[in-house]
């Protein structure tokens, strides 16, 4: 059993639309692993959205974090 399986924790999971690393076209991949898995696909993003718009994907995860 893969270990993504057990997680009970919410899950926030940001990534770029142009991400050229880890596509999101895998994302359906994630949310059938995880259920209820929250998803925040960024446009114009590559791969770190934390540091290419760091104010908003920092707004993003305090959203998530206080709901």
């Amino acid at each position: 059993m893969r270990k993504v399986l057990l997680m009970i924790a919410a899950t926030l999971l940001m990534c770029g639309e142009r991400d050229r690393w880890i596509s999101p076209k895998h994302v359906p991949l994630w949310q059938h692993d995880l259920p209820g898995i929250q998803v925040k696909v960024y446009p114009g993003v590559g791969h770190i959205p934390m540091e290419e718009i760091p104010q908003q994907s920092a707004a993003y995860a305090m959203k998530f974090l206080l709901s």
